[in-house]
């Protein structure tokens, strides 16, 4: 027997994210990457946990390390502590690699606050853009109405076919060191512990054709 079909192990509906606001999220994915410049840079993928667009996906926000002064370094740290308290990591974690955090943060939850790019892509689509990272909110997620330039609404709920571009919403959250985020496991593990056969795509050494002065942070 190969396996055996389990209707609660499947791939969900496919939401769209329609509005800018304010937002719950999971880390779904998170990988490290190379800058067009040469930086070291985290990618992450979120999932949105509740409200309308409950399990719509914002992806491919850009975290960039670089240290080549100190004054850049000291902006490294502070970008990636935003990230790393949003996610409730305690104050004394230590981080010995963007590698092992990499692989620490994927199912952690957060807020998010987004906006439309300002351009479009290339096939003349405009991508909602990160712009601050907190503490998920007790209140709940927040769109604000605001809908991608030049686009008409449309439903929310398309459903799609593809199972690689659906969400896993009926699917467990990918556990990581830290077991979920409410099981009270300790926040200061997992960040160093050596590679394993993880949900994390790490993309090491790949280099993305993305300018550094074209990222929001």
């Amino acid at each position: 027997m190969l396996f055996k079909v389990d209707s609660t192990n499947t791939f969900g509906e496919f939401v769209a994210v329609e509005e800018a606001g304010s937002y719950n999220v999971r880390i779904s994915n998170a990988e490290l990457k190379t800058s067009h410049a040469g930086n070291s840079m985290l990618v992450v993928d979120y999932e949105v946990t509740d409200g309308k667009y409950q399990g719509g996906t914002i992806r491919f926000d850009h975290i960039v390390w670089s240290d080549y002064n100190e004054e850049a370094l000291n902006l490294s740290i502070k970008r990636f502590n935003t990230l790393l308290v949003a996610t409730g990591v305690e104050d004394g974690t230590e981080i010995n690699s963007l590698d092992s955090m990499a692989r620490g943060l994927v199912g952690r939850e957060l807020g998010i606050a987004v906006d439309w790019d300002t351009e479009p892509n290339n096939k003349g689509r405009y991508n909602l853009r990160v712009k601050a990272r907190f503490a998920k909110m007790a209140s709940g997620s927040k769109p604000n109405g605001k809908r991608e330039p030049n686009q008409s609404p449309t439903n929310s709920a398309t459903a799609m076919v593809n199972g690689f571009n659906q969400s896993r919403q009926q699917q467990a959250p990918t556990q990581n060191g830290w077991g979920s985020p409410n099981q009270g496991a300790s926040t200061n593990q997992s960040f160093n512990q050596t590679p394993t056969n993880s949900a994390t795509r790490m993309g090491k050494g790949e280099q993305v054709d993305i300018q550094d002065d074209d990222l929001p942070f």
